[in-house]
């Protein structure tokens, strides 16, 4: 009965599961052959932060504000000093941003390994949603939807970029969610299911932390949990244990407690954030369409968002080519009667409606604003693989090397960005090259404010 033999379904998960992690070896050997460098002042704030939590400050003195800038300057900084570090009162200067991310950075940038943070959360999100998309579809279907999710652009450029929490962010989310996903899916003779409800309820929680619009899908999850549990008590199903309701919410709610400690000692409230303390020389310090309508500028809020859903396709394509099998596989999954489709529907839906309001969005800037879209990532891979599942075994290898080889191109015009030459070509050449393709884009001219 418990013999090492394993049935036509286990040997088919184990070997793709070990095809999986084969190739997400290959994208860390990829990754760790090239130089990390910073191409935009995201990336120095949250250098600097994680060296300040390092030091176990929550915020710094004028002086040492000072003494960053320039350093940041010296280093090549070209973004008038920003550092990510604003005046909060008495001498002080705190982090603008979420802590969550330089706080889990700080030991590993101390210890001068920051890129192994991005690893290991990789390492997680990717086994975690090749067993979710098994679990929701079938294990073929599970290494597809894997393949198509780590060979994006998104996935191979910012898992590169450890001083940027956008890959936290989506690690976070995507665990989360992929390990309530299989809680959801869980066969009856299954019984030690809590620890997954803890753990996705702590990433879920850690999301939040890393980036605060991760909040949106957050509440989802929990509210879909609730829901859950009031559906089977009210129709007499097997319940859910109420245990389970505390092993789900208690990191949830454990880290949205510190985070409210952080905001006290750092900013002198546990509902203002660093952002509030922004001195901000354009758009009068709006960020969001929803503040346009509450100032009564329609005209603005209006033009904000046609402008972002002309924009938005472009640099979500080019960074996330495999939204283009979305809606086709949004199809295939409902005829694949994928589990929980409306769950996940919203889970993306919620995500992007976020930062269809970013009033900041442009196409010119690809790389900037579309990586804010890489927790999508993990549905889209879903829907794809469902969608690639109805061609046979040549075609969906081709469509798959297809986005690896659009991934692996992108990659290389980053690199470029940063002045990195690949195999011996020219950084100034292959951004003459890509840069029509790729980042020279603009506001649609029919939407010239004028």
């Amino acid at each position: 009965m418990y013999g090492n033999s394993l049935n036509p379904r286990q040997k088919h998960n184990k070997e793709a599961c070990l095809k999986v992690l084969a190739a997400f070896s290959l994208v860390v050997a990829f990754t760790l052959v090239h130089p990390v460098t910073q191409i935009e002042p995201d990336a120095w704030n949250y250098f600097f932060a994680a060296r300040c939590f390092g030091d176990f400050s929550l915020t710094i003195d004028e002086k040492t504000y000072r003494a960053w800038v320039a350093e940041a300057m010296d280093s090549g900084h070209k973004w008038q000093g920003d550092i990510g570090f604003a005046p909060v009162g008495e001498g002080r200067y705190g982090f603008i941003k979420s802590p969550g991310y330089p706080m889990l950075l700080a030991p590993f940038a101390g210890a001068g390994v920051e890129r192994l943070l991005n690893l290991v959360l990789g390492c997680l999100v990717v086994l975690a949603a090749f067993y979710a998309f098994s679990r929701l579809l079938h294990p073929g279907a599970g290494l597809t939807a894997s393949l198509l999710m780590m060979f994006s652009p998104g996935f191979l450029i910012m898992i590169h970029r450890p001083f940027m929490s956008d890959f936290a962010s989506f690690a976070f989310t995507g665990t989360g969610a992929a390990l309530y996903l299989i809680y959801l899916c869980r066969e009856e003779k299954e019984i030690q299911t809590g620890w997954l409800l803890f753990a996705a309820g702590l990433a879920l929680g850690l999301s939040v932390a890393v980036r605060y619009t991760n909040l949106p899908v957050t509440l989802l999850f929990a509210f879909h949990f609730l829901f859950v549990y009031w559906r089977k008590k009210r129709h007499l199903e097997r319940p859910v244990p109420k245990g389970h309701l505390l092993v789900f919410f208690f990191p949830l709610i454990l880290v949205f407690c510190l985070t409210c400690l952080y905001h006290s000692a750092a900013f002198g409230s546990p509902w203002r954030v660093g952002y509030q303390f922004i001195e901000h020389p354009r758009n009068e310090g709006i960020n969001f369409v929803h503040q346009y309508l509450a100032a009564g500028r329609l005209h603005d809020a209006f033009y904000s968002l046609v402008r972002n859903f002309a924009v938005i396709p472009e640099f979500v394509i080019l960074l996330l080519p495999v939204t283009i099998l979305l809606f086709p596989g949004m199809c295939s999954y409902r005829i694949l009667k994928g589990r929980y489709f409306f769950l996940i529907l919203f889970w993306m839906v919620a995500f992007w409606l976020v930062y269809a309001e970013y009033v900041l969005l442009q196409a010119s800037v690809y790389l900037i604003i579309g990586r804010m879209y890489l927790p999508v990532l993990f549905p889209a891979a879903l829907f794809g693989a469902a969608f690639l599942h109805r061609f046979n075994n040549v075609e969906r290898r081709a469509c798959v090397t297809g986005i690896a080889v659009l991934g692996f191109l992108f990659f290389f015009a980053y690199l470029a960005l940063e002045g990195i030459g690949p195999f011996g070509m020219s950084a100034e050449g292959l951004v003459e090259k890509m840069q029509v393709i790729v980042w020279q884009g603009a506001d649609p001219p029919f939407l010239d404010p004028g």
